[in-house]
């Protein structure tokens, strides 16, 4: 049926925004790390 596909069209295209989300805030939170890291180490 197509409603239901498109509902899952969405649903995958929702998760995968999520997922990426999730990855630029981790990709943020190693920047920050790694600079609080550099200013220990000066």
């Amino acid at each position: 049926t197509a409603p239901e596909a498109a509902g899952l069209q969405e649903n995958c295209e929702g998760r995968r925004f999520q997922e990426g989300r999730q990855l630029q805030k981790s990709e943020w939170l190693f920047a920050v790390v790694v600079k609080s890291d550099k200013k220990k180490l000066h």
